[in-house]
């Protein structure tokens, strides 16, 4: 009887374990492989020939090539790390998965060996800045390795420039936008020789070394910086520039000078910026001492912070490049300017706008980095060539919807992409940047450089929605109303619902007092109940506390009733949130991600409420320190998208979050979606293009 009992008993004990193990089993995830679903290569045209496109692979920072041999090319992107080609840009390759995740904004070549070279670091876009310093690769790109100038992304100090010395190959300089740093063996070690002032603001971006005195370099931003003994002393030349004697009541300055050194004669120097509407070159022939100027009037489209080269001819003197928005060359010693680069659909000097490097080679071949990708001309601007090939998967997306194996996403100037299952065009419907989409359907709905429209699948046609308010051009939040199909909800500092019946709109937000703050993140459940947040608090003057940061709404009738939670989240007096999701299955219980470092090991990165928002608990067990962006819940699993990656966890508190390295590289992670019809995860990124991951439909684990 009691040897029964305890068969019994081990019997449901085994039972039990079983279905323990059975329910654990069903909550996890086994992870499958991410596959790179791209752009990989130029998508096809939205427009005809003739017509201006937005068409592109993405933002160019830097570019390098190996002169003995010019097929071997090297890309920086901002945001995307660095690509190699071997073949000239018919293919290219990534070439920097490193500990952390961040751009390259300049790169050097050794001259003996194309596969040993060195790049200044720098994630480099809108508010976000930083940088890891800079890093070394003897072997292509395989690898890297970390020099003595080293940051951490929470220091944001990304580096502008790295130069090398011709005359001794161990000396280089960098600079990030306050300070210079300079290295005598080959960054083993290195000193600042320039540190900046806090009354002094200098936001370099340009360095130059003379060919034949390593002691002698220029620095430029909205100042021109010059030493001659190594960085002991500098003196800045930008009072004996021109534009001093145009003011006319003026007090502000110019916004970057960019220069070059004439590499016939390296004490010949030419400057070019923009003041007051007007562009000016000048130049000095005695490395700085004097100057001269050249040109004063309105001739370049746009020479400002982010758009300014300009570069001299290797044997002729009389040709001169300047890059702004477009690509302008001079024959006669800059007198005169002709536009050399255009964004319109299969002309011969077709190239997108935006130029982000303009380099020229000892030969005269040119070559430029820009919002969609490589160019070289080899006839001083007269023709380009596309250089972007196969795998330079630099798209920049803001945001994706995704539905039966078709996507639409927003990107930056390269406006929106659309995969409908097969392939890549673009809609090239305004010059200029995407924003947030929605798709249902065959209907597709994009945001654009501030406008709203509607189009579909089956052609290239876009209807334009008007709107009562002037939405963001990048990242408003954009949804279908969960209780009406026939209903969108778009935002500004409030959310308006849009009846694509009677094409009416009406602030749902009404009751709220006014709060000059846009809205950030924006979710919706059917039961009615409504989460938002705006990008910055306010702090309560009678009360010590936050308000007006975060939002619960409930539907009632066809209005709403809001109630201000921020101050049950306290993290908000110093955290930005960054997405909202309401679990489908229980709309009080609800996820936010933030953006912000922690210098401390704790973390502070994702909060869970079960609540409805009285109370928050901190889920973000096993994140490291980077910012997140987008949630995604799936059954009974949280999926995250941050700067270094997604990451996953179970949708138990104490349970670590795990980043999904399997075949893609660091990057950052701006949105996340599922399909249902075909289980399949994709991520969106800043600067690698949209990954893939098939989903199996019954969870295994986690590994």
């Amino acid at each position: 009887m009691i040897r029964k009992s305890i068969i019994t008993t081990l019997f449901f004990l085994i039972l039990m374990a079983q279905c323990s193990m059975s329910h654990a089993q069903h909550s996890k995830l086994e992870i499958t492989k991410w596959k790179c679903l791209g752009p990989i290569s130029l998508p096809d045209y939205g427009v005809d020939s003739g017509q201006w496109s937005a068409n592109g692979m993405g933002w160019i920072e830097s570019l390098a090539v190996w002169e003995k041999k010019p097929k071997v090319m090297y890309a920086g992107s901002n945001t995307g790390g660095l690509y190699r080609t071997r073949n000239g840009g018919k293919t290219w390759k990534f070439a920097f998965d490193v500990s952390r995740v961040s751009g390259v904004t300049d790169i050097v070549l050794d001259s003996e060996s194309s596969k040993k070279l060195w790049v200044a670091t720098g994630t480099t876009y809108f508010d976000n800045d930083w940088g890891l310093g800079v890093m070394y690769s003897e072997n292509g790109g395989k690898s890297w390795s970390e020099t003595s100038l080293s940051f951490l992304p929470n220091q944001s100090v990304p580096l502008w420039c790295l130069e090398r010395s011709s005359t001794k190959p161990s000396v280089f300089y960098a600079c990030s936008e306050t300070d210079i740093f300079k290295t005598s063996d080959h960054w083993a070690s290195h000193e600042k020789v320039y540190d900046e002032k806090e009354d002094a603001r200098v936001h370099f971006r340009h360095l130059v070394i003379h060919k034949y005195d390593e002691n002698k370099v220029v620095a430029s931003g909205d100042k021109i910086m010059i030493t001659i003994d190594g960085g002991q002393k500098w003196k800045d030349m930008s009072p004996k520039m021109s534009y001093h004697l145009h003011k006319n009541g003026h007090d502000s300055l110019p916004d970057r000078y960019a220069m070059c050194l004439n590499p016939a004669d390296n004490n010949q120097m030419l400057v070019l910026y923009e003041y007051a509407g007007y562009d000016y070159i000048e130049r000095s022939d005695d490395f700085g001492t004097t100057w001269r100027p050249l040109i004063r009037r309105r001739t370049f489209n746009r020479v400002d912070r982010n758009h300014a080269e300009i570069a001299w001819h290797p044997t002729n003197s009389e040709i001169i490049f300047v890059a702004g928005v477009r690509v302008y060359v001079s024959t006669d010693g800059s007198y005169r300017f002709n536009t050399k680069s255009s964004p319109s659909v299969g002309v011969a000097n077709e190239m997108h706008d935006d130029i982000r490097e303009l380099l020229v080679l000892s030969d005269g071949t040119v070559y430029t980095g820009n919002d969609g990708g490589v160019g070289v001309s080899h006839d001083n601007g007269e023709t380009w060539q596309n250089l972007s090939g196969k795998g330079l998967t630099v798209t920049q997306f803001f945001d994706i919807a995704v539905d039966q194996g078709r996507v639409v996403g927003g990107c930056q100037d390269l406006s929106s992409m659309i995969y409908d299952g097969e392939k890549w065009k673009n809609t090239s419907l305004i010059y200029g940047d995407g924003g947030n989409n929605l798709i249902r359907d065959e209907e597709v709905i994009v945001m654009q450089s501030g406008t709203l429209r509607k189009g579909s699948f089956a052609n290239n046609k876009w209807d334009m929605i008007s709107v009562p308010f002037h939405p963001n051009r990048f990242n408003y939040p954009l949804i279908f109303s969960p209780f009406d199909t026939t209903k969108l909800w778009a935002t500004d500092h409030h959310i308006w619902e849009y009846s694509f019946v009677d094409k009416h709109w009406r602030k749902l937000t009404d009751s709220i007092k006014p709060v000059l703050t846009k809205i950030v993140a924006l979710d919706a459940h059917p039961n009615g109940v409504v989460y938002f947040a705006k990008d910055q608090p306010t702090w309560n003057p009678e009360k010590v506390g936050l308000k007006d940061r975060m939002f619960r709404g409930r539907r009632i009738h066809e209005s709403f009733e809001w109630t201000d939670i921020t101050s049950s989240l306290n993290i908000l007096a110093w955290r930005g949130i960054t997405d909202i999701v309401i679990r489908p299955d229980n709309p009080k219980e609800v996820f936010v991600s933030l953006y912000g470092y922690d210098n401390s090991e704790r973390r502070f990165k994702v909060f869970k409420t079960i609540d409805g928002g009285e109370s928050w608990v901190n889920i973000s067990n096993g994140l490291p320190d980077v910012n997140t962006f987008c949630i995604l819940v799936w059954k009974d699993l949280l999926f995250l998208g941050t700067d270094g990656g997604v990451y996953v966890k179970t949708n138990q508190d104490e349970d670590s979050w795990k980043l999904i390295r399997k075949n893609m590289p660091r990057v950052h992670i701006t949105d996340l979606g599922i399909d249902s019809t075909t289980n399949v995860l994709y991520a969106s990124t800043f600067g690698a293009g949209i990954w893939t991951m098939k989903l199996p439909r019954k969870l295994v684990k986690i590994r």
